[in-house]
């Protein structure tokens, strides 16, 4: 069974923080949304109200379109580069899996029915988990690094804002929102590294380099944060584009 057209815009925003969505033709019932009116003064509750009661079967996933679930989210390879010379350092990642995204929740939505821009605030009710391999060669806070193996990397109280700009177009007589921009900060009150196998297993040294990591958290966070966003960004766009383009505003934003 498919899903709604309010649903799939529901699956939209929550792409936002990195899911893929839904592209549906049919429009028999998974959930009992009734689409927003953008004449009532509480479209914006409306918005939110139907984005949460979605978020337990966005986690679930809807294999039979290859779309995964929530929960985990994979990232095949990742590569972040800091700095230069002696004070470069180059993590690469593979086949890292992002946990506890089916926590989150929208805490505001704010949807302008004239410019049609929208902003959306999201808070993880669960820390936000990657797990995966790595491997690192480089200077880590004037210390030479070298390592290979598996790795875990935690964030508390994760928190992210993301504003879209939409245009609105006609086609084939019917009315459709396209992404044109879109931007997004995050936050967290704390992170926690644990990266196995630094220095070929040499326990003092790899235990002194997570420990560094982990009380310099907000440096590391400044490292790994414009290369994540980037990656994530360019999902959204590709993945927006391809909903809204097959979805006509009427059937989740009607008048």
């Amino acid at each position: 069974m498919l899903a709604t057209p309010i649903k799939l815009l529901c699956f939209f925003f929550v792409l936002t923080l990195a899911v893929p969505i839904i592209i549906a033709k049919e429009t028999s019932m998974l959930l009992n949304f009734t689409p927003c009116r953008l004449s009532d003064p509480n479209l914006n509750q409306c918005i939110r109200k139907a984005l949460n009661e979605a978020m337990t079967d966005i986690a679930r996933g809807v294999p039979r379109l290859g779309l995964p679930p929530l929960d985990p989210l994979s990232m095949h390879s990742l590569e972040v580069s800091n700095g230069e010379g002696q004070s470069q350092i180059v993590f690469k990642f593979r086949d890292l899996d992002m946990y506890n995204l089916g926590s989150f929740a929208i805490s505001t939505i704010n949807f302008d029915p004239n410019s049609y821009k929208c902003f959306i605030g999201i808070e993880a009710k669960d820390n936000i988990i990657y797990k995966g391999f790595y491997e690192v060669n480089g200077y880590l806070f004037k210390l030479p690094v070298t390592g290979k193996g598996r790795c875990e990397v935690s964030m508390d109280n994760y928190k992210t804002n993301i504003t879209i700009q939409f245009q609105k177009i006609t086609s084939n007589g019917k009315h459709f929102l396209k992404p044109v921009n879109l931007s997004k900060t995050m936050s967290t009150s704390r992170m926690r590294f644990n990266f196995h196998n630094l220095f070929n297993g040499n326990k003092v040294l790899g235990d002194t380099v997570n420990n560094l990591m982990n009380q310099n958290w907000m440096e590391m966070l400044k490292y790994l944060e414009p290369t994540f966003t980037k990656m994530l960004d360019q999902l959204y766009i590709r993945y927006a584009t391809a909903f809204f383009q097959k979805v006509p505003m009427d059937e989740y934003l009607q008048d």
